[in-house]
């Protein structure tokens, strides 16, 4: 993106406050099934994903893409998982099929609801 814009100081605050209630909620689960049921990690490997991750997230922002760092991490274990000698049996493709399918369902189910809501708004009764 070639031009900036001020983001106010609110809208950062509010995604902050959201993120770090997503994380206490649910985010320790979403870690704990991603890090010990995809495919087994070493802190080797881990380290790998890591910074198989980074560099995708560093590429697409230099290319001005949008990218998802979760989707960005859960390809690179995906990817060091597939280095094991019993490539294919290595990684559990149920939970990654899972994922795929949640990522596909995410931008239209964001959709529905937010025209939800601005139809609840615009013809709520004055």
């Amino acid at each position: 993106v070639s031009s900036k814009s001020d983001v106010p100081t609110w809208i950062l605050a509010y995604g902050g406050f959201f993120i770090v209630l997503g994380l206490a909620m649910q985010g320790w689960r979403m870690m704990a099934v991603m890090g010990n049921h995809l495919t087994k990690i070493t802190p080797s490997r881990g380290f790998a994903m890591e910074m198989g991750a980074v560099v995708a997230v560093l590429i697409a922002s230099d290319r001005g893409l949008p990218v998802s760092t979760t989707q960005c991490i859960i390809g690179a274990t995906i990817a060091v998982g597939l280095v094991n000698p019993g490539v294919w049996r290595a990684i559990n493709w149920r939970m990654a099929f899972v994922s795929f399918t949640a990522w596909g369902i995410t931008v239209p189910a964001a959709g529905v609801v937010s025209g939800l809501i601005f139809f609840f708004v615009a013809f709520s009764p004055k």
